[in-house]
């Protein structure tokens, strides 16, 4: 699987080359960002490893309810933060009068609704381990991600970016010593650390460091000056706050599409059976990585219609990225099976017919993630929004009709559905927009 991507990698570059401004543009920060995501998907693979599948259905779950409170506190702020820092009509004082109001916003929410869900519908967020929960610890995750994300938002930007994900991969570079040190056995006997109760703190430091490592770059952009602090309100003008709106609507609904099914699969089955079922799902989302970093540098070529993110090279980076995706998958299909077992053990065998199940809709969602940021970057975000009610419609009847009696299997065919019907949705709307602009 690794050995797929990294070919695939140079692939595109070896392609891209033909386009001198792309080179420039594309190649300084894919490299980088790439092992970032490869580092990252290690540790969660390592992390399976440790745990076993019902262990790995502790941490998927925990995952799933921090990002739920980071959506709804956080109100996808980021995306519009990247938006209209490119246009250059945010600062890093204004990032900062944004995060203080938002992070005491969020803590006192994380709070109200974990002892409100508690109380009410016996549902604790935050579960660390069969009978453990950690609030304090859910809380330190949501406020280092929110920290992290209005950050890079900005400093992506304003084209600082290689220099922060240099740092944040050398902090998961020393995370993965360690553990590769106490897992060894050299340090002594630490058997008691591989368990959730404690690697899901471990994970989470992870993201307090990188929280630290941007706001510093953040800070250090304002050359030192005095930070003069504005009230939130008037930040949030008119077009911020319409962006704000369908962004975070449209990022709710996908995450409900997307992650819904491990809460059913928890409602209706084990943690074994979520531990099994998210290997798959991470595993068959590693297509998603060089179009999620396409995406992440289209959307400000894009807002500031720079001559690289023309309609002619978009084209032909559609095109590289489908021969690029075929090539992956052809042999992801035949290299799963046997990498399966040797990077997380025998125990997570089965999650290849969930992987085989779920690759059509992943595939085809590819398309989805770049035509999205092609649409943000022109400030259209309404087909975005309507794709994820499409998609979240879908999925949620899916997943309640299919899961009770397919488990994994149930939640991998409705989401390969949700996830093809709402991309062809996203390309029709596409091509339609496309007319009437080319009219206008």
């Amino acid at each position: 699987m690794f050995n797929s991507y990294f070919w695939s990698w140079l692939i595109t570059y070896f392609l891209l080359f033909i386009n001198t401004r792309l080179v420039t543009l594309f190649t300084k920060n894919i490299g980088i960002r790439i092992v970032q995501q490869v580092l990252q998907f290690i540790i969660i693979l390592l992390i399976a490893r440790l745990t076993g599948p019902s262990g790995n259905g502790i941490f998927s779950l925990f995952l799933t309810d921090v990002t739920l409170f980071i959506l709804f506190f956080g109100l996808s702020c980021e995306s519009a933060i990247l938006y209209f820092s490119v246009k250059n009509k945010l600062e890093a004082s204004h990032i900062i009068s944004l995060l203080f109001p938002l992070l005491l916003f969020e803590i006192a929410g994380c709070i109200i609704l974990f002892f409100l869900f508690s109380f009410f519908l016996h549902y604790t967020f935050f579960q660390t381990g069969e009978k453990n929960y950690s609030l304090s610890w859910g809380i330190i995750f949501i406020v280092s991600s929110t920290i992290l994300s209005f950050c890079n938002a900005f400093l992506n930007a304003k084209k600082i970016f290689f220099k922060l994900i240099f740092a944040n991969v050398t902090v998961q570079i020393i995370l993965l010593a360690i553990l590769a040190v106490l897992y060894s056995g050299i340090a002594g006997n630490y058997n008691f650390f591989f368990t959730t109760r404690f690697l899901i703190p471990a994970y989470s430091l992870i993201y307090v460091c990188h929280a630290i490592i941007s706001l510093y770059f953040v800070l250090k952009f304002n050359n030192n000056k005095k930070l003069v602090l504005k009230k939130p309100f008037a930040i949030f003008t008119r077009p911020f706050k319409i962006y704000i709106l369908f962004v975070s609507t449209a990022n709710i609904l996908q995450f409900f599409a997307y992650k819904m099914d491990i809460w059913f699969l928890d409602y209706y089955h084990t943690k074994y059976e979520i531990g099994i079922y998210s290997i798959a799902v991470k595993v068959v989302q590693l297509i998603w990585v060089l179009p999620q970093l396409f995406a992440a540098l289209l959307f400000p070529l894009t807002a500031l219609k720079h001559e690289s993110a023309s309609s002619a090279n978009f084209k032909k980076i559609i095109k590289i990225f489908s021969f690029i995706t075929i090539a992956g998958i052809l042999l992801a299909v035949f290299i799963y099976p046997f990498a399966i077992k040797i990077f997380v053990g025998n125990a997570f065998s089965e999650s290849y017919v969930y992987f085989l199940f779920l690759l059509p809709g992943v595939v085809l969602f590819s398309i989805n993630i770049i035509l999205a940021a092609r649409l943000a970057g022109h400030g259209n975000v309404q087909i975005n929004l309507e794709a994820a009610i499409i998609c979240f419609v879908i999925m949620l009847l899916l997943d309640y009709l299919l899961i009770p009696s397919m488990k994994g299997k149930g939640a991998a065919i409705a989401t390969s559905i949700g996830y093809s019907i709402s991309t062809v949705y996203t390309v029709v709307r596409y091509f339609q927009w496309i007319k009437i602009t080319r009219k206008d």
